[in-house]
């Protein structure tokens, strides 16, 4: 009757996992390696438990980062691994990114993915900030002083937290810094009222898909 059972354990165990039963289909798979680890269905075993395991995370994964990409997923204050993903290394490390679409949505396709079962970071991008002071030109206003109102120009500060999807854990916390070009030579801005009361004294740099890019490389691309 022991030598029987080894066999049965693995016939349940992968009838559970044609059911997608994954959680029993696993503890079928390690009673076995427990009971039986010299088997000759261990490492038939080790792999169905693996593979078990895999999906269990990866669903939790899924669940964690629902809710598309412009806001800021569970995910992002709850990371989880996911031991399928490939590890974070050298080479282009696609990912998925939730937050400030306006700037994630310009990097390169090849750098980006929805599915968590492609992906190798899960990147969480905050609002964009003023960064460092680039330049501070002159244009002219009736209503400022003189005439004129300095304007001074910012790169773009965008803060991320940056995790690695094989492992769950955060492989990067700091402000991708983004450059463009200032000072052009017609202001184009908005006011929060009908009159003109002339541009705000800081402006953020306009930046191409090109600053984008170089912006967030050395998170992606190593």
């Amino acid at each position: 009757m022991r030598q029987a059972a080894p066999g049965a354990l693995v016939e349940c165990a992968d009838d559970h996992m044609v059911a997608e039963e994954w959680k029993k289909a696993r503890a079928r798979y390690e009673q076995l390696l427990d009971q039986y680890p010299d088997d000759s269905r261990a490492d038939a075993a080790r792999k169905g438990a693996r593979e078990a395991t895999q999906t269990i995370e990866l669903e939790n994964v899924t669940e964690l980062l629902e809710g598309g990409t412009d806001h800021r997923p569970e995910y992002c204050d709850k990371p989880a691994k996911y031991s399928g993903a490939k590890a974070y290394g050298k080479g282009t490390n696609r990912a998925m990114f939730f937050g400030n679409a306006e700037y994630t949505d310009q990097l390169p396709g090849g750098w980006r993915t929805t599915d968590p079962a492609k992906a190798v970071l899960v990147v969480c991008a905050g609002e964009a900030e003023d960064g460092d002071a680039v330049r501070t030109c002159p244009y002219e206003h009736k209503l400022a002083i003189g005439g004129v109102q300095d304007v001074t120009f910012h790169k773009i500060d965008i803060p991320v937290q940056v995790y690695e999807l094989r492992t769950g854990k955060k492989v990067a916390d700091r402000t991708v810094q983004i450059s463009g070009t200032s000072c052009p030579a017609v202001l184009e801005y908005e006011t929060i009222i009908s009159a003109d009361i002339g541009p705000p004294s800081d402006i953020q740099v306009e930046a191409s898909k090109g600053d984008v890019r170089a912006g967030f490389e050395s998170l992606i691309d190593r």
